[in-house]
């Protein structure tokens, strides 16, 4: 194994999660997400929960199942639509491949979502794997609760942002079949 294949796949992952990204909106689209305020508010508002309990065993039971729940809510958004409509739907003002499609914006958002159930995940475990050694630093151990809580409601959040996604889409999808319908009954005139 050569450095530059190691370079070259660390390129690639780096390539498409800068395309996720964008997609998605960036920074501004995180900072600005309803998802991500309601969620500093409700981790706010469960303080009990997270202070005082293990709260991380709920996020490990939880979330795999909401990855499953992300993952046939993708498939039904790759399936929905035809040919034409998806074509439709992937192309750009510009033509240009920097350009934002709304079928990647929608997929950015099923990423995302997707994302943050295997952030919630991975997060809730490492806090359970040191929490002990955590209670011992000098620093507050709560802050740390809270952040790993935050993230764990922000992506049980998400699940209405995809939700939102595909009705979204769907709205766009039934638009499309009327405006096609329209003029199949003009051409049959």
């Amino acid at each position: 194994m050569k450095l530059d294949e190691v370079k070259n796949s660390y390129s690639g992952i780096s390539k498409i999660f800068r395309r996720y990204w964008k997609a998605y909106g960036g920074g501004r689209a995180l900072i600005l997400s309803p998802y991500l305020h309601l969620s500093v508010l409700l981790t706010a508002a469960m303080y009990p929960l997270w202070i005082k309990t293990k709260w991380w065993d709920i996020a490990i039971s939880v979330a795999p199942s909401i990855l499953g729940f992300s993952l046939a809510g993708y498939a039904i958004w790759l399936a929905l639509g035809d040919n034409k409509f998806r074509r439709l739907i992937s192309e750009t003002d510009s033509g240009d491949l920097d350009d934002i499609s709304p079928f990647m914006s929608v997929n950015a958002a099923f990423v995302h979502f997707m994302l943050l159930q295997v952030t919630s995940l991975i997060t809730s475990l490492l806090i359970k794997a040191h929490m002990d050694n955590i209670e011992t630093l000098s620093f507050f151990p709560g802050m740390i609760s809270a952040f790993g809580f935050m993230i764990f409601i922000y992506s049980i959040l998400c699940v209405l942002a995809a939700t939102f996604a595909i009705l979204r889409v769907s709205s766009w999808y039934e638009m499309f079949v009327t405006a096609n319908s329209d003029n199949d009954e003009g051409d049959a005139e």
